[in-house]
């Protein structure tokens, strides 16, 4: 009878566990499902990075008002990649804004493919 006893305990104590990891692992699986949905960028600076290091966001907008609706007068250059313009924010602090051509996509998935290929191989940015 005590052995009986102890074969259900342990039984009872291994389906305890198995439950307790099935669930930690579901967890897990849902907080990765969620971070692999983010920005591949924000992803890499928040591993790599403080979160205070993150580059600021601008809607249209802002980026709009910034330029001046993209004058051709604050224009500074062009680059591979679109149109460089000098942006005076809100704030009072001057900054460069580029205003990417809409052939420009194509080239820009290549580069982001080549800087995650990079990462994979485990080479510092």
């Amino acid at each position: 009878m005590a052995l009986f006893s102890t074969v259900i305990a342990i039984t009872s104590l291994l389906l305890l566990i198995s439950v307790a990891t099935a669930i930690l692992r579901s967890a897990r699986l849902k907080a990765s499902s969620a971070a692999t949905q983010q920005d591949p960028t924000t992803l890499f600076l928040r591993l790599h990075r403080s979160a205070s290091l993150l580059p600021p966001v601008f809607s249209y907008d802002d980026l709009a008002a910034a330029t001046h609706n993209f004058d051709p007068k604050r224009k500074i250059g062009d680059g591979g990649f679109g149109s460089v313009y000098l942006a005076q924010l809100r704030d009072g602090c001057s900054g460069c804004c580029c205003r990417w051509f809409c052939s420009c996509r194509e080239k820009w998935t290549r580069e982001m493919e080549e800087l995650r290929a990079r990462g994979r191989k485990g080479l510092q940015f």
